[in-house]
């Protein structure tokens, strides 16, 4: 599995994701983006992924109804 920081896994994907939607390592580990030893992503928070379909989906709603 790839091993992003937080700034290029937002780089790559185009978000602007936080902390508090992503679990990061306790300890530094080599970032796949950048190169540098910093905390990665080890796994997205529980229920993060459903709210951001959600809201995407209303989202989508309202501009269709325009």
């Amino acid at each position: 599995m790839s091993e992003f920081c937080l700034d290029c896994w937002n780089r790559i994907n185009k978000t602007h994701d936080t902390e508090k939607e992503w679990v990061l390592s306790q300890e530094p580990d080599l970032c796949e983006g950048c190169g540098k030893y910093l905390p990665v992503i080890v796994t997205q928070r529980k229920g993060v992924a459903k709210l951001k379909f959600v809201w995407n989906q209303k989202k989508k709603n309202n501009i269709l109804r325009k």
